[in-house]
This record gives structure tokens, sequence and C-alpha cells, in this order.
């Protein structure tokens, strides 16, 4: 068992008088708390009017954390924003409480164990939050906190899903961007504005090279551990929005570097490592995850997103979920090609490999597959056939629908394929 230094133990001690008064910022905690266990080379800054009791509250609740999946499968699904609506259509806190628990017991008779509920979609949470503004939902109670309840009632594993770049419109942010969070500050100071974000095409988004900028994220991230007994952080595939040089040229000038590709997939690298040391440094046990698109020379020439890097190296995630939402008919990218490209990927042993599977096809003319366009509308089955392949793969270990709602939705026939499949 590792044992502190005498003084160390003596300095927290000491500090921990101090905290109780409400007195020492977060950061000065983070950066002792690192010395006294295993060393981080990336402390970021949690918020900081938390006293140490407090903080180990916060510490003691992720031993409580539900973990269907230790010896299992993952069987995940995405609930994504666009589902809290219909879920948090009631101003009835209760009502809303039994819809969502109704939503998703019926997930786990499936045979689903885990979830992807968005906690921010458009840089505004489904939270309460310090941090960013709050989303505009007809509902004014927490609903990320309604979800992580229910999931702990059913022991369904929880993971808080962030799309970490994205924002909103330049309407949107005018009109509600007001408040006192630390990115609205940002967005009403135009000085903070220029350097941390950056505007395209109507749409504002997060300046991924910009330090300031993956502080917050990692700030978000440790928020969210913190504050509920989820089972990680995962974040999906909005990365780069464009390949155009004027996206960033500015701050690629001001880097001085000379490829502007390598640049952008290192600014990507970065973030995400610093947001897989954040969360083991929150809660050591807890998963960073990451979803990009099914194509790994996409990722890296589109998006910026160095997906073999991730997969081969250990530090930049804990779980790679590629969306394969492709049917084995397809023309240009078969299921069962896709899958085996990237059960090819060099992999370090702390990288699981799960697959992204579509149930939102099922029944719809894919358009864009060549010979397979009327496959999922002719061909009963295919999510359930698309999962047996990957659960008996060796080098999987296990799959996640998009999304929830489109496989609840399934006709019996489907859902009774899938179960049978998962279990």
């Amino acid at each position: 068992m590792f044992k502190p230094h005498p003084c160390r133990r003596i300095a927290a001690l000491l500090l921990a008088a101090v905290l109780l008064s409400g007195c020492v910022p977060r950061q000065i905690l983070s950066k002792i708390a690192a010395s006294q266990g295993k060393a981080a080379k990336y402390t970021p800054v949690l918020y900081q009017e938390q006293t140490l009791s407090q903080i180990q509250e916060c510490y003691s609740a992720q031993h409580d954390i539900v973990r269907p999946h230790t010896d299992a499968p993952v069987i995940a699904a995405w609930l994504p924003y666009m589902l809290y609506d219909t879920l948090f259509g009631s101003q009835d806190m209760e009502t809303c409480r039994s819809t969502v628990h109704s939503y998703l017991a019926a997930a786990k008779a499936i045979g689903i164990n885990t979830i992807f509920a968005h906690a921010c979609a458009f840089g505004e949470a489904y939270y309460d939050s310090d941090l960013m503004p709050r989303a505009n939902l007809n509902c004014q109670f927490d609903v990320f906190g309604m979800i992580s309840e229910e999931c702990r009632s059913l022991g369904i594993s929880l993971h808080a899903w962030l799309n970490p770049l994205r924002l909103e419109t330049a309407e949107h942010m005018d009109k509600y961007w007001t408040g006192d969070a630390l990115s609205e500050r940002w967005y009403q100071d135009e000085k903070m504005r220029n350097r941390c974000l950056i505007k395209w095409e109507n749409r504002w988004y997060f300046s991924p090279s910009e330090e300031a900028v993956q502080d917050y994220l990692c700030r978000v991230a440790a928020e969210l551990l913190n504050r509920y007994p989820i089972d990680g952080i995962h974040i999906d595939d909005y990365f780069y929005p464009t390949i155009s040089t004027a996206f960033d040229a500015e701050q690629f000038s001001e880097s001085k570097a000379d490829n502007l590709a390598q640049w952008r997939r290192s600014q990507i690298s970065t973030l995400v490592h610093k947001l897989c040391e954040t969360v083991h440094n929150v809660a050591n046990d807890a998963i960073f995850s990451i979803s990009p698109q099914a194509s790994i020379k996409n990722n890296h020439n589109k998006l910026f997103a160095d997906v073999s890097l991730w997969c081969a190296e250990e530090g930049y995630c804990d779980w790679l979920i590629p969306q394969l939402y492709y049917g084995f008919e397809n023309d240009s990218m078969p299921f069962s090609g896709l899958l085996t490209e990237w059960c090819l990927l060099p992999r370090d042993a702390s990288v699981k490999l799960l697959i992204g599977i579509a149930t939102y096809k099922v029944g719809q003319v894919d358009t864009y597959a060549g010979n397979g366009a009327n496959e999922w509308v002719n061909t009963q089955g295919i999510p359930a056939k698309e999962t047996a392949t990957v659960l008996a793969n060796t080098n999987c270990g296990g799959v996640a629908f998009y999304h929830l709602g489109t496989t609840l939705s399934m006709s019996d026939g489907e859902k009774s394929e899938l179960s049978d499949a998962i279990l």
C-alpha cells in the first residue's frame, strides 16, 4: 500500500484544516492530491468552492457506481438530447421520472446494460452546471440527474456524453448566452471570444488548439464525475468541422508549425489525452470513451482524429467505439469489412474496442449504400446479426446502439432477435 512521506502527511493535515474553512482554491488540493497518489501528467483545474470534506464525499460516491459490465460484454445505447423533449415533456417531476424509468426498464429488458446520455450537446448543460449555460428545455429540473438516479435504480451503468467542441448558432447564443457561466463570459467578452471560440458557417465552435478551452472541457468532465455517481465520460466524433484552412488560420500561424493536418491532429490528441487523464485523476476506475466515425481514413484526414494513435497507445481512451452504421450489403463500406479493418488496428491492452451499430436505419432506405440501398427495408434482423458477429469476435468487448429511441421503437420481431443475440 502506498504510504505518503511524513512531510506530505503533515502538509495534507494542515491543508485540510484550512480547507474546512472554505478558504483555499481547489486547484491547490488537486496538486497535493497528485503528489500523494499516482503521479499525473495533467492535473485539471476543478471548481474552487468545495471544502475537503465535500470533495471526499464526491469521491466516495465513485465507489457506489453501477458496473454491471465488469465481467460481461458491454451492451450500450446512446440516449441523445433529441429524446429529452419526449422524456421530460411534463412539468411534473414524478411524471417525468415514471416515463424515464419505463424507458430505461425497456432497454434493460432487451439486454442493454450501459447508457451514454447527453450531458452536453451544444456547449449547454442538461445538468446543474457551474461552468456552462443551461440547455433550453421545457422542464426546469436536473434531467441528467434524474437519468442517473433511474439508471442506478435499475442497475444500468451510465456515462455522461459530451459533444466537446460544437456550440450553437450565433442567433441562439446572442439570445441565450447572457448569464454568468464561464463559457458565457467568454462569449460576451470580445477578447476572450476571439481567443476561445471560432465562428464557422454561422455556428460557433470552441477552438481546439486553445489551452484554456482544453482545460475548460476537463473541468466540465471533472464537474460531472464529482456531482454524479456515473461510470465515465464519453465524447463522439464532433472534432474539426471542416478541412478548410480558413477555419483556424490565425491559430495555425501563431503556432509556427509547418504542417496544418499534423498540427490539427496534435491538438485533438492533446485534448483527448487531457480528458482521459482528468477522468482517471477524479475517479481512477472510471471510463473515458470515444466514438469516432467508421472510416479510419476520414477520421485521420477530415476530422483530424488520430484514431490509430488512440488505439495503439495507453492514455488516450479506455474504450474506442467506431460508428459502423452500415449494412452487410453496402457497396463501399460493408459492415464486415469495416469490422475487420478496425480489429486489425494495433491496440494497446488498456483499450477496449466496442462497435457502434445503427438501429435508426431499420426499415429505411440507405441512400448511399449502392446496391444495398434496400437492405434495411427488405431484411429483418440486421442489428441482431451484426451484434452476434461482434460478440463472437474475440477482438471486441461489446456493442453500442444508435440510438435508444430507435432501438426501442423497432418491431417486436426485431427486438426479439436482438435480445436473443445479446443474451
